[in-house]
């Protein structure tokens, strides 16, 4: 028995969104001191940052995937007549 994976897919898309929105709010000198407190040096702290808000915003996309708006938050409004 096959078990479909769409509502999984969604939920975990969900998840990854709500994730991804809280990981957003931290401020860069949040970031800087969370590494540092790690131990890292700021060149590789630096690498490290990078990367992860580009996880993040990769995580927000992924959120208006699993919601159902697949065209994205800024495109919608433009296809919208008033």
């Amino acid at each position: 028995m096959s078990v479909p994976l769409i509502g999984v897919s969604r939920a975990f898309g969900q998840v990854v969104a709500w994730a991804s929105e809280l990981m957003g709010q931290l401020s860069d000198r949040q970031w800087a001191d969370a590494f540092r407190a790690g131990g890292y040096q700021p060149p590789v702290a630096d690498r490290f940052i990078r990367r992860l808000q580009q996880k993040i915003t990769d995580g927000r996309r992924l959120g208006d995937v699993a919601y159902g708006n697949t065209l994205g938050p800024w495109l919608l409004p433009l296809l919208v007549r008033r």
